[in-house]
């Protein structure tokens, strides 16, 4: 080759790396952009819902020296059940962000933000590890970073355990993948991972199945045998887990209060498919968003299961027959389907038939569909105006997207709006109902607020639900009805030992000057929560009480 031919070839080369290198910086910032910029609104929300009772009024999270306490506690920081939820790690977050921004929420939605940024990016780099185009890739990643649906998850910080979750299994999948192409070594990264996946949220215990999948799907038999030990030890990990869960918190089939838990089992079944066409329309056209979703499908004849299920098995034959190569619609079928697997209250009856957040890394799934038939249309076209459409319609589509969320972040920006707004439509939402009781209390509405409480109690399942029943309580304490209000919080503790009742009761004792009936109260409530700073002020004011009277 000539001097002249080699510089030619060089320049050729460089800029060549150059554009690449460049097309990879802007493929990112796109992402970075398309999962941050929608949610710059949510910044200046507050505290909302659980935040309140996890974060704001968690002495836990407050002092690292409290750090073992997250491994003792569930998420309130009360006493682990077996169904409650153990997530330390999940919680370890909530400490950190404290300790940077003590009780300022744009700290905390910021961080929630950056995660959802980095799971999408992470997902970009799974699907090119999997062997797809870059461009399918993006258009996956931007898709999951813009679902609306997925905007409970960024926007409500409580709800940030579906980010860290999907974070993990998502390194950790990479990290498999790594150590099938790569070195073994990785493996061992990519089981470290899982198991702090799992103290995250329980519902990653799932991922073994997915990488089985994954396994029996693309590798041939000598790359199989590379991943026989790794896959043995994951699923080792779920048993061990799931054994000593059972072992030191009891069985994981407890009674929960929600309408798909009073259901039979057949009802469950029958609702089924109703659930997966909710998700389905949710991801792709989320025209109406809600807090919570309850609803139960009690008859076979009912269009969900003579239409829907037909649609849902014709639908997915469609995907799987009509996509090429047919792995990759078989697998990622699959990652939808399994990451909704533990919602689909099948097994376990959830406190709701369906919450948005659930769906968060089964949409990736999703996303991944909806960009390869995006492709597999647009690349098939004849005709430029076909592509052209098909462009148009896409780039309309993620447009809407981003305007949903805008949209539904100042919704979560007023707690007493979005509950208002929400309950109207899922009045049988208990939930719904107390919090709006609660805005209205704050706001001295007290006929308002106790109307609410009631419909809270009324619309729960069983007996009523025990923080409705300690509001009621502090409302007749209030008035002067003491005896109501000691009832209700009685109830209160009676039906799921509620933290503030016992203190509130105490309080009610103290001021009657019942100081010996506030320490037998709170004795118990010490014992369950005996970082509890209520609980603790209201014990030391008997003890004072006690002392005076002698």
């Amino acid at each position: 080759m000539l001097p002249n031919q080699l510089d030619i070839g060089l320049k050729i080369g460089y800029n060549y790396y150059i554009m690449k290198k460049n097309i990879t910086a802007i493929i990112l910032i796109s992402i970075v952009l398309a999962g941050g910029l929608p949610y710059v609104n949510s910044l200046h929300n507050p505290f909302i819902w659980d935040e309140e009772a996890i974060i704001v009024n968690n002495p836990i999270i407050k002092q690292w020296k409290y750090l073992t306490f997250l491994f003792k506690t569930n998420i309130f920081g009360g006493p682990i059940e077996a169904g409650g939820f153990y997530r330390p790690f999940y919680m370890l977050s909530f400490m950190a962000d404290y300790h940077f921004w003590k009780l300022n929420p744009m700290g905390y939605h910021f961080f929630s933000i950056i995660f959802h940024i980095l799971n999408a990016m992470l997902f970009y780099v799974f699907i090119i590890k999997l062997g797809l185009q870059k461009k399918i890739a993006w258009l996956a990643s931007l898709l999951f970073a813009l679902f609306p649906v997925n905007a409970e998850a960024v926007t409500l910080i409580a709800a940030r355990v579906e980010l860290i979750t999907s974070f993990l299994l998502l390194a950790c999948f990479i990290l498999f993948l790594n150590g099938i192409k790569i070195s073994r070594f990785y493996f061992l990264g990519s089981i470290l991972l899982f198991i702090l996946s799992i103290f995250t949220k329980e519902s990653a215990l799932l991922l073994p199945l997915i990488a089985l999948i994954y396994t029996l799907i693309f590798l041939e038999k000598k790359e199989m045998r590379k991943t026989f030990s790794p896959l043995l030890t994951l699923i080792s990990i779920v048993f061990i887990y799931g054994g000593l869960r059972i072992l030191f918190l009891g069985s994981p089939f407890h009674r929960t209060l929600s309408l798909i838990n009073e259901a039979a089992f057949i009802e469950r079944v029958y609702t089924f498919p109703r659930i997966l066409l909710t998700y389905i329309q949710l991801i792709v056209m989320p025209i109406v968003l809600k807090s919570e979703y309850h609803f139960v499908v009690h008859s076979f004849k009912d269009a969900y299961v003579l239409l829907g299920t037909p649609f849902l098995i014709l639908l997915f034959t469609l995907i799987n027959i009509f996509l090429k190569p047919r792995k990759y619609a078989l697998f990622f079928s699959c990652w939808f389907l399994i990451g909704l697997a533990p919602y689909s209250n099948l097994i376990i009856p959830l406190h709701a038939t369906l919450m948005e957040h659930w769906g968060y890394f089964s949409s990736m799934g999703f996303a991944a569909l909806m960009s390869i038939t995006f492709f597999k249309i647009k690349d098939g076209a004849a005709s430029r105006r076909v592509k052209y459409a098909a462009v148009l319609i896409m780039a309309s589509l993620m447009l809407f997207y981003a305007l949903r969320i805008i949209e539904r972040n100042r919704e979560w920006n007023d707690p007493f709006t979005l509950y208002q707004k929400d309950v109207e439509k899922e009045p049988n939402s208990f939930l719904l109902h107390c919090n709006l009781g609660v805005e209205y209390f704050r706001r001295g509405m007290m006929e308002e607020a106790r109307k609410e409480f009631i419909a809270s109690n009324k619309a729960c399942p069983g007996r009523g639900y025990d923080v409705a029943y300690n509001n009621l309580g502090v409302i007749y304490a209030r008035e002067g009805r003491i005896p109501e209000a000691v009832s209700c919080y009685k109830q209160s503790i009676a039906l799921n030992n509620y933290a503030l009742a016992y203190a509130n009761l105490a309080e009610l004792y103290n001021n009657l000057r019942m100081h010996e009936d506030a320490v037998l109260v709170l004795k118990e409530g010490v014992k369950l929560y005996p970082l509890n700073d209520e609980i603790q002020h209201q014990l030391s004011a008997a003890h004072d009480g006690n002392e005076e009277n002698k």
